[in-house]
């Protein structure tokens, strides 16, 4: 239909400016990340080549814990993550076991933190 398609990234930095961060203080990162694992080593890879010493990693309720264990075990205190869920994510985690998407969520990071705990034996499909 010829219509261009902007990308994600676009909209995601478009949603955190209206909630108040400031445009330079927002980075879209040039390679893309299949998984977690890779995700946190090219944000921790661009923070370093920055000289930047800290970073706030967005994510879902279910996966904070996951992201904040990869985040210490591969890089550790330096740089510093902090990690916080989306204030209107859905996700209850005193009552997961009462959804089909709440259970998925939990066996997904339950199955993650164990492959990450492992040190990552299983790998993403290429």
């Amino acid at each position: 239909m010829g219509i261009a398609y902007v990308g994600e990234e676009f909209y995601s930095a478009r949603v955190l400016m209206k909630l108040g961060v400031p445009s330079d203080a927002i980075r879209v990162l040039d390679r893309p990340a299949g998984n977690t694992l890779e995700e946190v080593e090219e944000i921790a890879a661009e923070l370093k080549r920055a000289g930047d010493k800290k970073v706030i990693v967005v994510t879902t309720k279910a996966h904070t814990r996951r992201v904040r264990f990869i985040w210490h075990k591969r890089v550790g205190d330096s740089p510093r993550a902090i990690v916080r869920f989306a204030r209107d994510d859905p996700y209850d985690g005193s009552r997961w076991w009462r959804t089909t998407a709440g259970a998925l969520d939990v066996v997904r990071e339950v199955l993650g933190l164990a492959n990450a705990w492992a040190g990552f034996p299983v790998r993403p499909a290429t």
